[in-house]
């Protein structure tokens, strides 16, 4: 049994995956119910891809990470294998693991013995470990993350078999229950930032005419309780999306303008910890679709920290691009991109919403439904192996 435990990264050019804490232990009976879980691991269905899934913990059976790279790059270009294994040897400076390989590959037919390249793969891994202490304990192939894909082991294929149904994965199930979207694919999540139909944008657009004159004006005679005032604005977006599951557009206006005071900025930060973090993590995505510019890149940079405290590193790197793609600069987003190539742990991610929660609430700026628990930190991975 393996006990999951907090996170997950996708790379390149940096880890962009993580799993949500996550209390349930999940059986992996062989490499094929490894593979299975793949989706549930990543949050998205890998193709043509070099996966490897790091246990260490107590038991050494923990999951702790799960790192991505595109295979034809891996294959083609030896830097990026260094790239890879420089980060392992970074991150095995934090915590103790070892590596379980799993390369996908569509060229590959199967059943039959793996193809020389992907042995060669691995053993480049090997070499590039250097003197670091990382053991790779399993490495296999697999022509597809799907029911009856065949799998094998490297080196020689001595063992051999096919992949169960990965929508039936305890993992997929226990993530679905959660409501979280395993996506197809690593597109179908960047698809998620795509910009709305114009006629939502417009609305907003509108909207934002009609407002900004007012709000402005507000912030600048309201003084010191202008922001208190605008950050209400922002909570009642996130309290009637969760209720009504949609949005008006006098509430996403009201909302994105309040996102140009920094006061309101990093108060909102603390909304990815509490019983709304989704409900907040919705509220930033709809903005990022509906917004461009500055406005865009702040709403982004909101989601890509609730993801990434969410443990949702694929989302959390997709909006830092997002962000980034419009403000090169973006504070934030740059702070969460450095973080997201370090393989930093989503929990150091909830401890800075936690003290955004502190620091804001002394200025005025109360989340009103976030009790001792989710503020003293009660969202702390569970999990251990057995």
């Amino acid at each position: 049994m393996v006990g999951m435990t907090t996170w997950r990264s996708d790379t390149p050019p940096r880890p962009d995956d993580a799993t949500p804490p996550q209390p349930d232990r999940i059986g992996l009976g062989g490499p094929g119910d490894l593979i299975a879980a793949l989706p549930g691991l990543l949050g998205f269905v890998p193709e043509d891809s070099l996966v490897l899934v790091l246990l260490g913990g107590g038991s050494g059976r923990q999951v702790m990470a799960t790192l991505r790279q595109d295979l034809p790059a891996l294959l083609a270009h030896p830097e990026a294998v260094d790239d890879l294994a420089a980060r392992l040897r970074a991150m095995r400076r934090d915590e103790q693991f070892d590596v379980l390989a799993v390369i996908v590959d569509g060229a590959w037919d199967g059943p039959s013995a793996p193809e020389a390249c992907h042995d060669w793969l691995i053993q480049q891994l090997l070499m590039r470990f250097g003197a670091a202490p990382i053991d790779v304990v399993g490495a296999v192939v697999a022509s597809a993350v799907a029911d009856g894909a065949p799998w094998t082991e490297l080196p020689d294929g001595e063992r051999c078999g096919t992949v169960p149904d990965p929508h039936a994965s305890d993992l997929t199930a226990t993530h679905v229950f959660h409501g979280r979207t395993i996506h197809g694919s690593r597109a179908e999540v960047e698809a998620v930032l795509a910009p709305d139909p114009p006629e939502l944008r417009d609305a907003l657009f509108d909207e934002l005419g009609r407002l900004a004159g007012t709000v402005l004006t507000q912030r600048r005679i309201g003084g010191a309780e202008a922001p208190a005032a605008e950050f209400d604005d922002v909570l009642a977006a996130v309290v009637g999306l969760e209720r009504c599951g949609d949005l008006a557009v006098g509430e996403a206006a009201r909302a994105a303008l309040a996102l140009g005071s920094p006061e309101v900025r990093d108060a909102a930060m603390g909304l990815a910890v509490g019983g709304r973090a989704e409900a907040a993590r919705r509220l930033w995505g709809i903005l990022a679709r509906r917004l461009e510019g500055m406005l865009r890149a702040e709403a982004a940079a909101l989601l890509a920290f609730a993801a990434y405290a969410a443990g949702d590193g694929t989302m959390a790197g997709v909006a830092v691009d997002a962000a980034l793609a419009e403000c090169p600069a973006h504070g934030l987003a740059g702070l969460l991109n450095e973080a997201l190539a370090m393989g930093l742990h989503p929990e150091r991610i909830r401890e800075l919403a936690r003290y955004a929660v502190e620091s804001s609430a002394a200025e005025g700026l109360v989340v009103p439904w976030l009790d001792e628990h989710a503020r003293g930190g009660g969202e702390a991975a569970a999990g251990a192996a057995s």
